[in-house]
């Protein structure tokens, strides 16, 4: 098991670094740690960036597919460019069929309404 952190433009959410780590609780660096040994984080403001820290299973299937691209900024989620390279980047795919699993339950639960009055 392990841990990714992206570190991200505030404003735009533009990806700055993408780090991942094996898990190891004792040797586990510091956000700090990560600044002073990345250039583009250390050459820049502290308050210009920011960390979002996930676990190395989250979104496996999306980094796996796809290109990590930067961070949705109001929802703090990563967001990927897959290969169409004219579309924009996309919600991740695992939220897309989360949300169509539950779009699929509302509308059994519908039609099971519409179709037994209930009887269920």
């Amino acid at each position: 098991m392990g841990y990714r952190r992206i570190y991200y433009d505030i404003n735009t959410g533009v990806k700055l670094a993408h780090v991942a780590f094996q898990f190891d609780p004792v040797n586990k660096p510091t956000i700090e740690q990560d600044i002073e040994s990345i250039e583009v984080l250390y050459s820049r403001v502290r308050s210009s960036f920011d960390c979002l820290e996930l676990g190395f299973d989250e979104y496996s299937q999306d980094f796996l597919t796809g290109t990590l691209t930067g961070v949705n900024v109001q929802t703090k989620t990563p967001t990927f460019a897959y290969d169409v390279e004219e579309d924009p980047p996309q919600v991740p795919l695992s939220v897309q069929v989360a949300e169509l699993k539950q779009e699929q339950a509302l509308i059994k639960a519908a039609l099971d309404e519409l179709l037994l009055g209930g009887a269920l």
